[in-house]
């Protein structure tokens, strides 16, 4: 069945975003985003789950990295938004992606294209900071 939606500021087909982060110790994470897209002209929005270690450090941290996932690396972009970095510590290096130590390289591979990125400030829902959801 086919239903009309409209216009909407929707993106189709949705880019999958590979989401970098570094832990406490300078271990490099990355999870896929499948719910992302651009919110303004210098701004992104990223709709994550808190649990996902990726989160976690970005918090931490205060900044990510964010590729745009290309055909050439879908078995790796697969792997890191399906095997959680809680549970598998060394998720990127069995991505085949290994940077040669802790907190060295980018998070992206050969032929992606990556952004370096600070937090906003915002918090829990696209709330401003201190209004979000707990």
């Amino acid at each position: 069945m086919r239903k009309n939606l409209g216009a909407k500021e929707w993106l189709y087909p949705m880019p999958v975003l590979i989401i970098g982060s570094y832990d406490a110790d300078g271990n490099p994470d990355a999870m896929n985003a499948a719910w992302g897209g651009i919110g303004d002209t210098k701004q992104i929005f990223l709709c994550l789950s808190p649990e996902h270690k990726t989160v976690k450090n970005i918090l931490l941290k205060k900044a990510f990295t964010v590729s745009v996932a290309t055909a050439g690396y879908t078995a790796e972009c697969d792997y890191v938004g399906l095997v959680s970095g809680n549970k598998e510590p060394e998720k990127l290096k069995k991505a085949g992606r290994d940077f040669g130590g802790k907190g060295r390289g980018t998070l992206n591979g050969r032929g992606s294209h990556s952004y370096n990125a600070k937090t906003s400030g915002s918090k829990g829902h696209g709330t401003p900071k201190g209004k979000g959801r707990r």
